[in-house]
């Protein structure tokens, strides 16, 4: 098990480039992305007191879908900004 807090900027971005390369990932991403659409298509025809809910899911959903590529995004920033100083 890898222990987040233990890894530099650099091999946490090398992990994740790694990562969403692979076919698991690509599986994972589209799942994801298919169960974000139908939830998302669940909320608007839902009653109003159901909506919040349901919408609290999609975006939940959608959250762990992007995460890598935007970490990936704030790494690169952080280390070229490391190297710029």
């Amino acid at each position: 098990m890898v222990n987040i807090k233990d890894l530099t900027d650099e091999e946490e971005l090398a992990l994740l480039e790694e990562g969403i390369k692979t076919r698991f990932w690509a599986y994972i991403a589209a799942k994801s992305t298919h169960l974000y659409f139908t939830t998302t298509g669940v909320v608007l025809q839902q009653k109003s007191e159901h909506r919040e809910w349901l919408a609290g899911k999609a975006s939940g959903i959608k959250t762990v879908t992007t995460m890598p590529e935007e970490r990936i995004r704030l790494l690169k920033t952080k280390i070229s900004q490391k190297k710029s100083e």
